[in-house]
């Protein structure tokens, strides 16, 4: 992959100052997602409570996908709770 993005690019591998892979093994093991899911918690708190007065689960784990689904999970914990 390298090679075919330096044909386009030039000195691209010789630039890389980090590097970083992950396959769904990766994240299964260390996030304990189902079949290495990215997406997708198996314990969904659709009202974000926990065992801790105050404390609140939000996220795109928690029913809402992406970064504006992360935003929409914390603003409905934020009218259900708070306000």
């Amino acid at each position: 992959c390298q090679a075919a993005v330096g044909e386009i690019i030039g000195n691209f591998p010789e630039n890389i100052v980090y590097q970083d892979t992950f396959t769904p093994l990766t994240i299964e093991r260390y996030s304990a997602k189902a079949q290495g899911a990215v997406y997708g918690s198996p314990l969904k708190i659709k009202d974000g409570r926990t065992n801790f007065d105050n404390l609140f689960i939000a996220g795109t784990d928690q029913g809402y996908l992406g970064i504006v689904g992360a935003m929409l999970s914390g603003v409905t914990m934020v009218n259900q709770h708070i306000l």
